[in-house]
């Protein structure tokens, strides 16, 4: 049981393709985790376990009349932000207005991945509207750390980095607008990439349908991506290239990603920022800083030159980042989050200290800052500060460089410790506004036994080079490490 684990996407297709394990008894043994661990992490908020355990028999039942050559994933079970829809599971953003909220369309990214005959476990936690990098809301509740749960998992993809980083699954969907994928993914000691910009089609992501999302303009577009969180490197590729490329409703998804996508990237040059100095952000931990330079280190012994960053060289990130997604055309925050009335700052912040609130501190606040920060004139003057920005970074890193660069300050704080710190998420939220691809890479856990990791930044349309990076980096340092349980 521990041995499955502890294995890839693409290792548990290869035992189901050679008989040595059903699909049905490799989702047991998953769901059977789920079901030990779920009531302490609250991970998983909707479980898929009758209806799983059902198509996972139906696919042994049809083992022989499938084309599974063409489907390494066969089998293989997986999980899903419940911010991305399924048709007949809640899609609630995590929000008490949409309690209620049953999908009737299923998302493009799940859809393909049905298609490849993967079983969904279940659908996992987010912070209300996913607007906070801890999993908090008034419907399920807080999700915990898997390897401490006195601390945060992170967010807003915080059930699917509980989940992944327990064991319990092997590949999970989460999205990405300022490290959403990628901070618990570090807190939680697993992989995450966030990809290029518009390279996976956003349909059917929370708040909008498939007809809402086919009627945005560009300038409407969200700045969220949709990217795999995985326990083992091998797996992100490949799940990219089932994930990836234009659909019907979606006109903003790029459709050049198989030629992006199959190329043969050749590494020739790292650059390395092991301490940024962010303006509004707590400085990188002794401990975080030594990993990123150890990652540094080895890719340096392969043979490629390691280039050291000015400290300061994102040193405006916070006001960037603000300024993108202030700039973009959309309904406001306190619209969002309370559709149905506008809400009364001291009334709400009373209910608030009176634990009756329907919403949670960070999204009451941000409903509240959304617009107020920058002005229009700063926006469109950051806009292009943001514009330059972005070319300069591109051009740095052309086709065959890479960043390596913290993922967070510190690992794991436990709960409402962010508080303190309320924009280090900017560390991964920056490359978000680039539009560049990221993947997150564990890195092995610190002097707390809490995982820590290293984010590896390439150019717009290179994510195979970060990607393959991070299973370089896996190779030396053994990426995921499960959590004390297993010994």
């Amino acid at each position: 049981m521990e041995e499955v684990l502890k294995k890839s996407g693409l290792q548990l297709g290869e035992l189901i393709k050679s008989k040595k394990i059903s699909v049905e008894e490799i989702f047991r043994i998953h769901s059977q985790l789920i079901s030990r661990f779920n009531p302490v992490l609250n991970a998983v908020v909707e479980n898929n376990s009758e209806r799983g355990l059902a198509k996972a028999k139906q696919l042994d039942n049809d083992f022989k009349n499938h084309d599974i050559k063409s489907k390494p994933y066969y089998g293989v079970p997986y999980t899903c932000k419940e911010m991305i829809s399924v048709s007949g599971f809640h899609r609630t953003g995590g929000n008490y207005y949409h309690k209620d909220d049953i999908a009737d369309e299923t998302g493009t990214t799940v859809e393909r991945i049905d298609d490849q005959d993967m079983v969904m476990l279940g659908t996992t936690n987010v912070p209300e509207f996913g607007f906070w990098f801890e999993t908090k809301n008034t419907i399920y509740g807080r999700t915990k750390n898997p390897y401490n749960e006195k601390k945060t998992s992170g967010g807003s993809s915080g059930g699917e980095g509980s989940i992944i980083g327990l064991g319990a699954s092997p590949i999970g969907l989460g999205s990405d607008i300022g490290g959403s994928i990628r901070i618990p993914a570090f807190f939680c000691g697993i992989f995450g990439h966030k990809p290029s910009y518009k390279l996976v089609p956003l349909t059917g992501h929370f708040p909008h349908s498939k007809s809402s999302l086919a009627q945005l303009s560009e300038s409407e577009y969200p700045l969220t991506s949709i990217g795999p969180m995985v326990r083992r490197a091998e797996d992100l590729l490949p799940m990219m290239k089932i994930m990836s490329g234009s659909d019907s409703f979606d006109k903003q998804a790029v459709n050049n990603h198989v030629e992006l996508l199959n190329k043969k990237p050749m590494l020739k040059k790292v650059y390395v920022l092991s301490d940024p100095l962010i303006h509004g952000t707590t400085r990188t931990s002794s401990e975080i800083k030594k990993a990123v330079e150890n990652a540094a280190q080895y890719l340096e012994q392969l043979g490629h030159p390691v280039v050291e960053i000015k400290s300061g060289f994102f040193k405006d990130a916070l006001m960037l980042w603000s300024s993108r997604l202030s700039g973009s055309k959309r309904s406001s925050f306190g619209e969002l989050i309370s559709p149905n009335k506008a809400i009364n700052p001291l009334e709400e912040l009373s209910k608030l200290i009176l634990g009756k609130s329907n919403h949670t501190l960070p999204a009451f606040v941000l409903s509240q800052l959304d617009g107020r920060v920058q002005d229009a004139e700063t926006i469109e003057r950051n806009q292009e500060k943001l514009r330059l920005f972005k070319s300069e970074l591109n051009q740095l890193l052309g086709e065959h460089a890479v960043l390596l660069f913290p993922t967070q300050p510190r690992s794991a704080p436990y709960h409402n410790q962010l508080f303190l710190s309320p924009f280090d998420f900017v560390y991964a939220g920056i490359f978000n506004a680039l539009e560049v691809p990221v993947t997150q890479v564990p890195m092995g856990l610190d002097s707390s036994q809490m995982p820590i990791g290293v984010q590896v930044v390439g150019s717009w349309g290179n994510d195979v080079l970060t990607i393959k990076v991070a299973n370089e980096l896996e190779s030396a340092f053994g990426g995921w490490q499960p959590p004390e349980f297993y010994s």
